[in-house]
């Protein structure tokens, strides 16, 4: 009689208190997971998780250590969780040696790959010849934007995902969109799609949070939420808001989520008339 064992998975994501919302994610995951394969994850050797509760569950070990481990024992499956942010970086360095299964939580990789260039290989030049290379001279003009601090929206446009999908065994997407669009890429990836599980939260009466919050109890309340850039277009958003006072005066405008180190929210804040927070 044939014995079956669990599968083997290596598992290689953020996790908190990394300022990303994959670390949740993960966290929320990996205790189901390890009941049905032997998971061990893999982090950031910098990185001291604050929830006890994933050692309990498997075991945790640094990145560093992933690619010895797989070759003394492979793995049935690697998994690299990549985002487009800095919080990614040490996953892409081992993925770009030891490829398994990308799981790519967005499909614009820009900002982060722009931020590798400069921070990881120190070659900011590398960053503009793949803009160049890939997209031709409107990608080249945008690269010559973003390195001089000029953010654009238009980066969007140029998703600077090419290298971690050619290096990918396979590929797990959280839509159908963003599936297709790497098939375009690459139509010979073995890809499936896994929904973005959103547990539903315990749902508290609208006054208690509001004072758990510390919001006025009569404010009409209006929200910004995740990290908060130029491309959050707060500029137009406050000009709105001056504008909406008139007709409802108890507005309260509140923004949630961490600020670019680049963005001036104070300063444009008070130049908007200081609308209430």
């Amino acid at each position: 009689m044939t014995q079956l064992f669990p599968a083997r998975i290596a598992y290689c994501s953020p996790v908190n208190p990394a300022p990303s919302g994959i670390a949740d994610y993960s966290e929320e995951l990996l205790p189901y997971l390890a009941r049905y394969a032997d998971v061990t994850l893999y982090l950031d050797e910098h990185l001291r998780p604050t929830n006890p509760q994933l050692s309990q569950h498997l075991a945790v070990l640094p990145l560093r250590r992933l690619e010895r481990d797989h070759r003394r024992r492979p793995y049935d499956a690697i998994l690299y969780h990549i985002g487009n942010s800095p919080a990614h970086a040490r996953i892409w360095d081992i993925a770009q040696r030891v490829p398994g299964v990308v799981v790519l939580h967005d499909y614009v990789l820009h900002h982060f790959m722009l931020w590798y260039a400069a921070n990881r290989q120190h070659d900011i030049q590398r960053y503009v010849a793949a803009m160049h290379q890939r997209y031709g001279a409107a990608g080249d003009h945008i690269a010559q934007l973003m390195i001089r601090s000029r953010f654009t929206e238009a980066a969007f446009e140029y998703p600077c995902n090419e290298d971690v999908i050619a290096a990918a065994h396979g590929l797990i997407a959280h839509s159908q969109y963003v599936r297709e669009r790497v098939l375009a890429l690459r139509p010979d990836l073995r890809t499936t799609i896994v929904p973005m599980g959103v547990p539903l939260p315990q749902v508290n009466s609208q006054h208690a949070a509001r004072v758990r919050l510390g919001l006025p109890t009569d404010a009409f309340v209006l929200a910004s939420f995740g990290h908060i850039n130029a491309y959050k277009r707060l500029e137009p958003t406050l000009r709105a808001l001056v504008a909406l006072r008139a007709e409802r005066p108890n507005i309260c405008y509140v923004l949630v989520g961490s600020v670019s180190p680049h963005y001036d929210v104070a300063g444009l804040v008070e130049r908007s008339a200081s609308p209430t927070w």
